[in-house]
């Protein structure tokens, strides 16, 4: 098949086109890699590192078909009478609800860098100044799982969970010890629920 030179041209134009925007895609996503780097070197100082650990965002917790059977039966009585008293946005809701946290509570859990610096505690991206916390607890489970409770001087959400992984939590409690108050703390009633749903 014969082709001719203008039509070589306009293809070759083309082809340059298609090589531009890949190009220019690959550096876009290259400086968006370097940013989010810079933005992570931003966030912690290294000569301000105290103690340093890494652990899951949560407790990955094995649901057994019981715990299925149970979720799914609370959120079928409640889209239930949502359907009863003429709630159709309610029970769409809960529905949406249900799928978004069958989807999330069954992605295993991040791995998180966790800080504890000169200024305060940070977790992954979360900065907790010490002078905005008020105390801070360490619960051990029976099961073994490690968690920091900082009480934050803040009315809306007054508890913060940061878990210990497999780190020893005696050194990190005697470094914090130094900057804040140790405050018995019992687990609330959304404690419980959070550690049921295994978030």
């Amino acid at each position: 098949m014969y082709i001719s030179k203008e039509e070589k041209n306009i293809r070759n134009q083309e082809e340059e086109k298609v090589a531009d925007t890949n190009k220019e895609k690959v550096e876009e996503i290259i400086e968006s890699s370097e940013r989010k780097k810079e933005e992570d070197r931003d966030i912690v100082n290294p000569n301000s590192v105290i103690f340093r650990w890494k652990a899951p965002e949560h407790e990955a917790i094995e649901k057994d078909q019981r715990w299925y059977l149970i979720s799914g039966l609370v959120l079928a009585g409640i889209v239930t009478y949502a359907v009863f008293t003429d709630g159709l946005i309610m029970a769409i809701t809960f529905i949406l609800i249900g799928m978004v946290g069958y989807i999330v509570l069954n992605r295993a859990p991040r791995i998180i860098n966790f800080y504890i610096t000169d200024d305060g505690v940070i977790a992954d991206k979360e900065i907790y100044e010490f002078e905005g916390i008020d105390s801070f607890w360490i619960f051990y489970e029976d099961d073994g799982m490690k968690s920091i409770s900082l009480h934050l001087k803040k009315k809306i959400v007054p508890y913060v969970h940061i878990p210990l992984g497999d780190e020893d939590p005696v050194p990190i409690r005697e470094i914090l010890m130094d900057y804040l108050k140790e405050v018995k703390q019992t687990p609330s009633l959304v404690d419980k629920f959070e550690r049921f749903l295994g978030i």
